[in-house]
Formats: C-alpha cells, sequence, structure tokens
C-alpha cells in the first residue's frame, strides 16, 4: 500500500505539472490543489487536532513537529549520499541544490517534494517518472535506488538495470529523504503490498506534500 499511495502521488504531481506546462492557467490550478488539501485535512481534523472521522472518540491523534528539509537528520548516511549523487553543497543556513529549489527558482531550506519536482532544473521531474522505463533514465535513478537499497533489509539489492528494483528503491528513498509516509521501524521501507498506511496519514502527506507548512506548525498522523 505504502508503494501504490507513493506511486499515485508522483504520477499525478507530474501529470499536473505536464498539464500546467502546456497552458497558462499555473495559479488557478495551485489554488485548485490548496482548496482541496484544505477540504481533505478539515474532514479528518478539527481545530483542536482531534480526529472527527478516520478515528474514534477513544483514539487520541499525537501533534507532531514539521521540520525542514534542510534540517532532517532521520536515515543520515542514505541522505549524505543521495546529497552527493544530486551535487547538494551545504551553507552557512541550510542547504543548496536540486531538492532546495522550489517551483520560484529560489533556495528554500524548508522546501517540499511539489517544490522540488517543479522547479525549473526539472532533473527530480526526470527521476521520479517512474513511468519512464527508457535505460538512460533508469541509469540516471540507479544510484539513488542504490543507495536506498543498501539502507534498508527489505529492499532487494540493484545489481542490473531491473525497473521494478531501481523504482522500488527509488520511491523508498524519496519517501525517506523528504520525510514523506513512517516506516513501521527502523531499517525497514516497508514497500510491500501488505504494509497499512491510515486514511489520515495520508491526508497529512496531501497537505505537507502540496502546502509547504511553515517550521514548527503543528502537523497530524
Amino acid at each position: 500500500m505504502k508503494k501504490k499511495i507513493l506511486s499515485v502521488l508522483l504520477t499525478i504531481t507530474v501529470l499536473s505539472m505536464t498539464a500546467t506546462a502546456c497552458g497558462d492557467n499555473s495559479t488557478e490550478t495551485s489554488s485548485q490543489q490548496e482548496a482541496e488539501v484544505a477540504e481533505l485535512d478539515d474532514q479528518y481534523t478539527n481545530q483542536d487536532g482531534n480526529s472527527s472521522g478516520a478515528q474514534s472518540d477513544t483514539e487520541s491523534v499525537e501533534p507532531i513537529e514539521w521540520t525542514e528539509l534542510a534540517s532532517l537528520e532521520t536515515m543520515p548516511e542514505m541522505r549524505n549520499a543521495w546529497d552527493e549523487i544530486a551535487g547538494i553543497q551545504k551553507t552557512d543556513t541550510g542547504k543548496e541544490g536540486m531538492f532546495y529549489t522550489n517551483s520560484k527558482g529560489e533556495n528554500d531550506n524548508n522546501n517540499t517534494l511539489m517544490g522540488a519536482l517543479s522547479n525549473e532544473l526539472g532533473f527530480l521531474k526526470v527521476y521520479a517518472n517512474l513511468s519512464d522505463t527508457a535505460e538512460p533514465t533508469l541509469a540516471m535513478r540507479e544510484p539513488f535506488a542504490k543507495a536506498a537499497s543498501e539502507s534498508y533489509v527489505d529492499i532487494d539489492e540493484i545489481s542490473d538495470m531491473d525497473a521494478e528494483k531501481i523504482n522500488t528503491a527509488f520511491l523508498a528513498g524519496l519517501n525517506a529523504y523528504f520525510d514523506l509516509l513512517p516506516d513501521s521501524e527502523q531499517g525497514k521501507a516497508n514497500m510491500d503490498e501488505s504494509s497499512a498506511i491510515s486514511q489520515q496519514t495520508v491526508a497529512t502527506l496531501m497537505k505537507q506534500h502540496i502546502i509547504q507548512p511553515s517550521v514548527g506548525q503543528r502537523q497530524y498522523t
């Protein structure tokens, strides 16, 4: 389920950006996306941060703190490997490079996956278009996939140009780098179909992916 959710999320994002690039409705599309995500968030949380439908009254919803991308320290070995592969540079205030360039072309330590996918550099958009399994694209995706497979015990080793293995490992790494969906336990990506993801976690993912939260703003899982 985790793999499916991430795949669909990337597909929708890449397709929406392609459609927007063909027209002049980028502002309208962005506003519509934000409205849809806000409605989705309201469906699952009330003003106190408690569930209003996805969970019963006896279940509590723990608030978590949003950490800007440049300050994340999860999966340090894989994160450092991805930074090196992508040419990410450390700065006095954070980091810079294709993961930290937003849709306006500005350096942004608090960038989201949406911002990184839609920036003018365009590299991550190519990597994340998983439907493109041509050998040159797989070759660009492979180093990231290998770094992810070396960090997770339940991800197959990348030993050849196997599109399924490369895409699965790349998704796991992208998920970890941008801190999208949680792992059930350390060292396991849980990309198999049996992994369960709650509706509210998906709603939170959509909000964080499209609308950039402020540092320290409360988010709910």
